[in-house]
């Protein structure tokens, strides 16, 4: 079992476990349900998250919610992304957090006409 360990904890895989995270971080977007569900979305979104936290590169919260809004692209959502980014100027700090944003915009996204 320590050797299993230590081959996929070595430097080539975490250099290509990066890689990966670096390839999410440029080419992942939420432009509709049909290109991309939108829980599939947030899932790579979090594999990506847990690949950086591993490798001691953590987004933070912020970060976190500022890659949500940028990456989705759909016109019908922009009310619902507005809404949060509202809320959290509003707020005291740390009160919205990024999964509070995301179900806020998941619940929005199951309202979509292209959704049903």
């Amino acid at each position: 079992m320590k050797k299993l360990q230590d081959h996929f904890s070595g430097e080539g895989n975490a250099t290509r476990r990066i890689a990966e995270a670096d390839r999410y971080k440029e080419t992942l977007h939420y432009k509709n349900e049909r290109s991309l569900p939108f829980e599939t979305f947030l899932t790579k979104c979090e594999t990506m998250y847990n690949i950086y936290e591993a490798h001691g590169e953590k987004m933070g919260e912020d970060a976190k919610t500022r890659f949500l809004f940028r990456k989705i692209s759909h016109v019908g959502l922009s009310n619902a992304i507005e809404a949060m980014k509202a809320k959290i100027t509003t707020e005291p700090p740390g009160t919205v957090t990024y999964t509070t944003v995301a179900n806020h915009i998941s619940t929005a996204v199951s309202e979509l006409p292209d959704f049903i």
